[in-house]
């Protein structure tokens, strides 16, 4: 680790710990649970950059470049799934799982 990638561990502590704070703040309803989600999700992206923008293999910054790619597409469904979780409050995961699918 080293000087340059502070900031990106900084903002991926910071992102971790406000999706795990949000959670726990009330685990049951289902937008603190989306949000987690969208977190992960993020977190992962901000992982797979920082090892793209420091593999010294290009086969390396290949693989990484990719699971970004796909971290990508996965936090545009994340917020997708956040948005449902907001309308539906009081349906359910089923509910949201029905309006979320055809998206996905």
């Amino acid at each position: 680790m080293n000087i340059e990638s502070l900031p990106l561990w900084m903002a991926l502590l910071i992102q971790l710990g406000l999706g795990l704070a949000v959670f726990r703040a009330n685990s049951k309803n289902y937008t603190n649970q989306s949000f987690l989600v969208v977190s992960l999700v993020n977190s992962a992206w901000l992982v797979s950059l920082h090892f793209a923008f420091n593999s010294v293999q290009a086969s390396q910054a290949e693989l990484w470049i990719r699971n970004a790619s796909a971290s990508g597409i996965l936090l545009v469904n994340g917020f997708n799934l956040l948005r449902l979780a907001i309308l539906c409050r009081e349906s359910g995961w089923r509910e949201i799982g029905k309006r979320w699918a055809p998206l996905a």
